[in-house]
């Protein structure tokens, strides 16, 4: 974001929650606002999943007082775990480093669960599935109704069974979107082209990543609370997507 916001012909992707905190200088970007960038489109939802050694915790409750993998320190995914922990009346203690070393820290025993958003399936999560049998599990009625009526910028979200090894039934989470920003500064006509290049061709862009098959322009509608590109804001509009 900071990237982005100093360059008017960068592209960056990033956390719908990040973006707001980001205009707004709050949260990770506290005492920083980053007044120049601007979303162009909903790219994805990130999904919010725990995992633990078998032998482990099996729902969030379980997670307090508990060492659980949190994500880099200082990243959005980060405060927003420990955001949804309180929310939910869990006190975990945060441990933070890259996804592929929490992994590591699991099985290891280091540490009793990883909490993670990322898009679905989580590769650290399903090589640990696959080597260790860990335990997957998501967020009950009552935690998801709970956190999605807090946080108007979460959606409930069902990770498929079968997703991961042993994982038998779908689990219930919560997901955010992660957004394609841009500088204010970049050309309208070139904003308004990129969304045109990539909602054309989603077989194509299918083979660049398997969740890009799924790129629809109407899921930015959901987005709020942060100003979009004019030139995307004009291209969404003209295929019908209603801004909030």
């Amino acid at each position: 974001l900071i990237a982005v916001d100093a360059d008017p012909s960068a592209l960056g992707l990033a956390l719908h929650t990040a973006v707001r905190d980001a205009a707004r200088g709050e949260g990770v970007s506290a005492g920083l606002p980053l007044r120049n960038v601007r979303a162009l489109f909903a790219a994805y939802r990130t999904t919010y999943q725990l995992a633990a050694r078998r032998d482990g915790p099996a729902r969030i409750l379980d997670l307090d007082g508990k060492r659980v993998g949190v994500g880099p320190a200082g990243g959005a995914d980060a405060a927003r775990v420990l955001s949804i922990s309180m929310e939910l009346f869990v006190r975990a203690i945060p441990v933070t480093g890259t996804v592929a070393q929490l992994a590591e820290a699991l099985e290891g025993g280091r540490i009793d669960a990883l909490w993670v958003g990322a898009l679905s399936p989580i590769p650290a999560i399903a090589e640990l599935s696959e080597r260790i049998g860990t335990r997957v599990f998501g967020l009950s009625a009552w935690e998801i109704a709970r956190l999605v009526g807090r946080n108007d910028l979460m959606a409930p979200s069902l990770v498929p069974a079968g997703t991961y090894r042993g994982q038998n039934v779908p689990l219930a989470t919560v997901a955010s979107w992660n957004l394609v920003v841009a500088h204010k500064d970049l050309p309208e006509a070139r904003a308004a082209a990129i969304l045109g290049a990539v909602f054309a061709n989603p077989d194509a862009a299918a083979r660049i990543h398997p969740a890009a098959s799924g790129l629809r322009a109407s899921d930015s509608g959901a987005i709020r609370g942060i100003p979009f590109h004019p030139g995307a804001a004009r291209f969404l509009r003209d295929a019908g997507v209603a801004l909030r």
